[in-house]
């Protein structure tokens, strides 16, 4: 009887543990993502860490139970406390957990390009490369060229594809997929989007042929181009498709790395009549202004007394036969940056005494009022359709027209010189950022 009333208290405490122990290891599976799953303090037990999980990788706790010896004839089995043949004393059933990295998906960091980076956007697709560095190598040997369809028959844009043997694009193409960079037009952010997977990389040529013959009755002939006439004369574009992950991408004009400084944006904004007076007035003071006039009347030198050169001098080239500037103001979206944009153009053609100038201020308030400082004055150029500060540096770039297909991005300097024999007529005063054109083959003919 001594003997059983030692032994009980050892068996329920041996009991208790036992119950711990199980009920712990249900509770696991059920507690992968908690944080205060309470611990099971053992002195015995092992923790075995597998060598390549990361401090970041879910864990799932596995109890290795030893099974439970069936009672004998008589409890003194359970209760002996000697050595046992390997040294260890009886107990309660062994519990060794152990840690392995759960059975999830393995991840991979994403892309992260350079910051720096921009890219234009044609149609949807960010443009990798372009040109002679969009290599035709990279072209199957084995597959012609194909005529895609555009999306507007009329618009007399014609496309074609080859191809692609992506093992051969360089890595410094390849490892863009994945990366996820944002989206502009004009004015605004578009879309955010993933560069998608390779396979849907695109290599394709571009040109634009307008209808510039007609027959013998005055019916139009539409133009014809193979496959291999537009890779030949057009424009080569190395396409990656974008995965929208919000918003509309096909509007987009450019794009940066997600990581990318915020670039600032400008919108148009409203005009008021006293903006539009100083914005004039300081035009009509700048020197570009006053050479247009000069040129102007240089139309009339070789007879400087005729009646038409005496009326040439009582006008303005700016408002010669009833035209009228054009004043355009445009704000950043934090309201620091504000610009002006005077386009006068009275010119009817070639041979034409009209001028032509773009002139570009940046407008400081203080509290005298307004201030318009020159930015840059252009001849004979169409006026700029917008403004970005790309990097968000302070350098204001000019999104320039286009007639075909594509994007001009350029800054203008107004120290550079303008484009004369020195420099084999080059405008020194455009410097290029980015851009893309699709060749036009389109016969206009003479303006004049």
């Amino acid at each position: 009887m001594a003997a059983t009333l030692s032994t009980e208290p050892a068996m329920r405490h041996w009991k208790r543990l036992i119950r711990r122990y199980l009920a712990a290891a249900a509770a696991a599976p059920l507690c992968l993502a908690c944080d205060d799953l309470p611990l099971v303090e053992d002195a015995d037990a092992e923790v075995h860490t597998s060598p390549d999980a990361a401090a970041s990788d879910v864990l799932v706790v596995h109890f290795e139970v030893s099974p439970v010896p069936e009672a004998g004839p008589s409890q003194g089995a359970l209760n002996h406390q000697g050595p046992t043949e390997t040294g260890r004393p009886h107990g309660p059933p062994q519990v060794q957990p152990t840690v392995t990295p759960a059975a999830t998906e393995p991840t991979t960091a994403p892309i992260r390009p350079d910051p720096s980076l921009r890219w234009l956007v044609l149609d949807g697709r960010l443009v990798l490369a372009q040109g002679d560095l969009a290599d035709i190598a990279w072209a199957s040997d084995d597959d012609a060229a194909t005529l895609s369809l555009p999306s507007d028959p009329d618009s007399g844009v014609f496309r074609a594809e080859r191809a692609l043997v992506t093992e051969r694009l360089p890595s410094t193409i390849t490892q863009l997929v994945g990366a996820e960079v944002k989206v502009f037009d004009h004015t605004r952010e578009v879309c955010v989007a993933r560069v998608a997977p390779i396979d849907a990389f695109r290599l394709g040529a571009e040109l634009v042929h307008t209808t510039d013959v007609w027959d013998d009755e005055g019916e139009p002939i539409a133009p014809i181009h193979t496959a291999d006439e537009v890779f030949e004369h057009g424009l080569r574009i190395l396409g990656a498709e974008l995965e929208p992950l919000f918003g509309d991408c096909t509007r987009g004009l450019w794009a940066a790395p997600l990581e990318a400084p915020s670039p600032t944006l400008f919108r148009e904004a409203a005009n008021t009549r006293s903006f539009k007076r100083q914005a004039l007035a300081a035009f009509r003071a700048l020197p570009a202004w006053h050479a247009a006039q000069a040129r102007m009347l240089e139309t009339w030198d070789h007879d400087p007394q005729s009646p038409e050169a005496r009326a040439l001098r009582r006008e303005r080239w700016d408002t010669l036969r009833g035209t009228t500037p054009e004043v355009t103001r445009y704000l950043s979206h934090d309201g620091a940056t504000e610009i002006a944009v005077v386009h006068a153009n009275s010119s009817d053609g070639c041979g034409s005494e009209g001028q032509s100038v773009v002139t570009v201020f940046e407008v400081q308030r203080d509290g005298r009022g307004r201030r318009f400082v020159e930015r840059a004055s252009l001849e004979w150029i169409a006026p700029p359709e917008g403004f970005v500060d790309l990097e968000g540096d302070g350098a204001i770039e000019i999104f320039v027209e286009t007639r075909a297909p594509g994007t001009f991005i350029e800054r203008w300097h107004r120290e550079a010189a303008p484009p004369s024999e020195d420099n084999a007529w080059r405008d020194e005063r455009r410097e290029p950022v980015m851009s893309l054109e699709v060749p036009d083959l389109t016969m206009y003919g003479c303006g004049c």
